[in-house]
C-alpha cells in the first residue's frame, strides 16, 4: 500500500513539472492527501491559496485497473484542475480552458 501512495506522490510532481516546463509558471506548494471517502478517486480543491489533492484509499487498495486508472488518469487530472486553480487564465473545472 505505501509504495503505491508513494508511486501517487511522485505522479503528482512528475505532472506539476511537466506543467510548469510546458505553460513556463511556477506552482505553489500542493498538499497530497489520502482522505477522500464516496465514489470519487481523487478531488482537487484550495482553500486561501493553499492547494491540495485528495485521493481515495479505497481505490488505492483495489488495485488492478483501478489503480492504474487512478494513476494514470485521474493524477494528471486533478493536478491539471490544481494549475488552472493556480492559473485561472487556463481555465476553469472542465471548461474548454
Amino acid at each position: 500500500m505505501q509504495n503505491k501512495i508513494e508511486a501517487i506522490k511522485s505522479k503528482v510532481a512528475e505532472c506539476i513539472a511537466i506543467a510548469e516546463r510546458k505553460f513556463n509558471i511556477k506552482m505553489p506548494n500542493v498538499q497530497v492527501r489520502f482522505d477522500l471517502k464516496g465514489r470519487a478517486a481523487g478531488l482537487a480543491g484550495y482553500s486561501y491559496n493553499n492547494f491540495y489533492l485528495r485521493f481515495n484509499v479505497k481505490h488505492i487498495q483495489l488495485g488492478g485497473q483501478t489503480f492504474d486508472h487512478l494513476l494514470n488518469d485521474t493524477v494528471p487530472h486533478e493536478v491539471a484542475h490544481t494549475v488552472c486553480q493556480a492559473n485561472p487564465q487556463f481555465g476553469r473545472n472542465h471548461d474548454a480552458g
